[in-house]
């Protein structure tokens, strides 16, 4: 299959019909999946995941980003480097230039926001890095409220 970058005009869109169509499917492999894990490894699979405008827009801005790249993941230790007791699913992104490679680097972090810089400060993130956006609302739970795709 054809690797799509960003931005070189084809058609990235698909018809909602196939859409629900792909997310019955995943839904019930996922279900498959989860029955047949043993206990101890019980991980509830993650459906989809919701992120903020801003956020996404704040990505975008990055300079010579022409896309985003989805990556998942298990969480394994909380934020204080405490094991928890089960791992935890996690959906993240970086932006991608037009080559599709991810930008891990910020080479203007004197042109970023103050409200962005202050909290990526806080969070021990340094500014020359990179945007990964983290925080999304993980289906289940937030699954919208019935009617969408999934």
């Amino acid at each position: 299959m054809k690797n799509r970058i960003p931005g070189t005009g084809n058609m990235p869109w698909i018809k909602e019909k196939t859409a629900k169509r792909w997310a019955k499917a995943y839904k019930k492999w996922k279900k498959k999946e989860e029955k047949g894990r043993k206990k101890r490894d019980a991980v509830q699979l993650v459906e989809s995941a919701a992120f903020n405008k801003n956020d996404i827009e704040r990505l975008m801005a990055q300079e010579g980003a022409a896309g985003v790249r989805f990556y998942f993941g298990f969480q394994k230790k909380d934020g204080k480097g405490k094991r928890l007791p089960e791992p935890q699913e996690q959906v993240f992104v970086v932006a991608v230039d037009a080559k599709g490679k991810d930008i891990l680097e910020n080479k203007t972090p004197e042109a970023m926001e103050p409200e962005l810089k202050a909290s990526l400060e806080s969070a021990g993130i340094p500014l020359n890095q990179g945007l990964i956006l983290d925080q999304a609302a993980l289906c289940p739970p937030f699954c919208g409220g019935g009617g969408g795709i999934g």
